[in-house]
């Protein structure tokens, strides 16, 4: 999934703005996430499930990264794992694991940042496949070919300079 990271805000003068802009990418996200909290892992003693969402933030080169990004993507993240495993639980199912983000070695949701080229002529629905592939690119090489085999990207993105629809 590819979002904006400037209408991922939660607080507001009025009132907070909505974190996942349309009710079918709501439920696209609900979808994978519960991919991943549910992938059936192998008969033994203690179950193993090395699957992990990870969030990635686009951004070209040339731009400043937007202010509190590290903070807001966590946020965005820790509040998904709550929703997520409060909506499992409320149907009465047993939660294998709360964290389903990626964690770095403090603990926190790890945010890979990712930088690239967008082609001037790129602009609109055509940016994202070009967005999603630098993305994706740049956090398998961070995080690994294993890793990335076994990964869910969330990917935001934040293109001030450029027309991303």
């Amino acid at each position: 999934m590819i979002y904006d990271i400037e209408r991922c805000v939660f607080s507001c003068v009025k009132e907070p703005i909505p974190m996942i802009p349309s009710r079918s990418a709501a439920l696209s996200v609900l979808s994978i996430l519960l991919t991943v909290a549910f992938v059936p892992c192998p008969a033994s003693a203690e179950p193993v499930n090395s699957r992990a969402a990870r969030i990635v933030l686009f951004v070209p080169e040339g731009s400043e990264l937007p202010a509190g990004h590290i903070k807001k993507l966590q946020s965005i993240g820790v509040r998904a794992e709550a929703f997520y495993a409060d909506g499992i639980e409320t149907w009465g199912w047993k939660v294998a694991r709360r964290e389903i983000f990626a964690r770095n070695p403090d603990g926190k949701i790890e945010i890979v940042v990712a930088r690239g080229k967008l082609p001037e002529s790129t602009t609109g629905n055509a940016a994202l496949p070009v967005i999603q592939k630098i993305a994706i690119d740049t956090a398998t090489k961070k995080a690994g070919e294993a890793a990335a085999k076994q990964s869910v990207w969330w990917i935001f993105y934040h293109c001030p300079d450029h027309e991303v629809k």
